[in-house]
């Protein structure tokens, strides 16, 4: 029921961005869309948004269109990715969602195919969720909420070396009320 709720949000919140000639951003205000939009239909995907931008990535000739359901095989695992969409790298490259094959989903930024931006959010089945930095794929700093909502973590994240998970490095546990419940500094 969670998950659907979920992906229910997304379709409700960007897909009508997507095909839309103007932008309505969450705070209601509508703006008109910085280059021209075009539906089309590719064997690899039913629908395909394509959208030219500018300077997205370090080869000024770069082409990055926005994908809906494009399978992609990320550095965190394997799903159905939508949005933008890098041809000359074939991998995400701006802002997109990411609805994992083991039910997690991510939604935030990417550049150059790794999981990287300052407001992300990423939902585990388990019921964890993580909202803040991702940097290289990892978390860096923000707020993860344990699988019963009983306990937050708020601050600074660091995965050792060779380990792809990231762990509380820096800062504060607290209990559902607020309650302080420990400080962490450099991981312990």
């Amino acid at each position: 029921m969670r998950r659907s709720i979920v992906i229910l949000f997304f379709v409700i919140m960007l897909m009508p961005q997507m095909v839309s000639s103007k932008i309505v951003t969450l705070s209601g205000l509508v703006e008109e869309p910085k280059k021209t939009v075009e539906q089309t239909t590719t064997p690899q995907t039913a629908n395909v948004v394509n959208q030219n931008y500018n300077n997205v990535s370090s080869s000024p000739a770069a082409f990055v269109r926005n994908v809906m359901n494009e399978n992609w095989n990320s550095p965190l695992g394997r799903g159905s990715y939508t949005g933008d969409w890098d041809d000359e790298i074939l991998a995400p490259h701006g802002e997109g969602v990411m609805l994992f094959d083991d039910g997690s989903i991510y939604f935030g930024g990417f550049v150059d195919g790794n999981f990287e931006g300052s407001s992300c959010c990423y939902y585990m089945p388990s019921g964890e969720r993580f909202k803040g930095a991702f940097k290289g794929n990892l978390w860096k700093e923000g707020e993860y909420v344990t699988p019963d909502g009983e306990f937050i973590f708020k601050g600074e994240f660091r995965a050792n070396p060779g380990e792809t998970v990231s762990s509380p490095w820096n800062g504060t546990w607290y209990n559902k009320s607020g309650a302080i419940e420990q400080t962490v500094r450099e991981g312990r």
